[in-house]
Protein backbone atom coordinates (compact mmCIF):
# COMPACT_ATOMS: atom_id res chain seq x y z
CA UNK A 1 0.00 0.00 0.00
CA UNK A 2 1.62 3.30 -1.03
CA UNK A 3 2.03 6.02 1.56
CA UNK A 4 2.87 9.70 1.25
CA UNK A 5 5.60 11.60 3.11
CA UNK A 6 3.33 12.09 6.11
CA UNK A 7 2.76 8.34 6.36
CA UNK A 8 -0.85 8.55 5.19
CA UNK A 9 -2.26 6.24 2.54
CA UNK A 10 -1.56 7.80 -0.85
CA UNK A 11 -3.87 7.95 -3.85
CA UNK A 12 -1.52 5.99 -6.07
CA UNK A 13 -1.37 2.44 -7.33
CA UNK A 14 0.87 0.06 -5.45
CA UNK A 15 4.42 -0.13 -6.79
CA UNK A 16 5.60 -3.31 -8.45
CA UNK A 17 9.28 -4.20 -8.66
CA UNK A 18 11.17 -6.67 -10.78
CA UNK A 19 14.83 -7.37 -10.20
CA UNK A 20 17.07 -8.21 -13.13
CA UNK A 21 20.74 -8.06 -13.98
CA UNK A 22 22.20 -4.82 -15.22
CA UNK A 23 22.56 -4.94 -19.00
CA UNK A 24 26.30 -4.21 -18.81
CA UNK A 25 26.74 -7.38 -16.75
CA UNK A 26 26.17 -9.32 -19.97
CA UNK A 27 29.37 -7.83 -21.35
CA UNK A 28 31.39 -8.96 -18.32
CA UNK A 29 29.86 -12.42 -18.04
CA UNK A 30 31.97 -15.51 -18.62
CA UNK A 31 29.26 -16.87 -20.89
CA UNK A 32 27.74 -13.86 -22.64
CA UNK A 33 25.22 -15.94 -24.58
CA UNK A 34 23.68 -17.39 -21.42
CA UNK A 35 23.71 -14.01 -19.66
CA UNK A 36 22.04 -12.36 -22.66
CA UNK A 37 19.34 -15.03 -22.79
CA UNK A 38 18.67 -14.44 -19.08
CA UNK A 39 18.41 -10.70 -19.59
CA UNK A 40 16.01 -11.12 -22.50
CA UNK A 41 13.88 -13.51 -20.43
CA UNK A 42 13.76 -10.95 -17.60
CA UNK A 43 12.76 -8.17 -19.98
CA UNK A 44 9.96 -10.31 -21.40
CA UNK A 45 8.61 -10.81 -17.87
CA UNK A 46 8.80 -7.04 -17.30
CA UNK A 47 7.02 -6.31 -20.57
CA UNK A 48 4.25 -8.74 -19.70
CA UNK A 49 3.88 -7.20 -16.23
CA UNK A 50 3.39 -3.76 -17.78
CA UNK A 51 0.56 -4.93 -20.07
Amino acid sequence: MPVDRAGDVADAPAARLLATIHPSAVLRADNQDVAYEGLVADLKVAAEALR
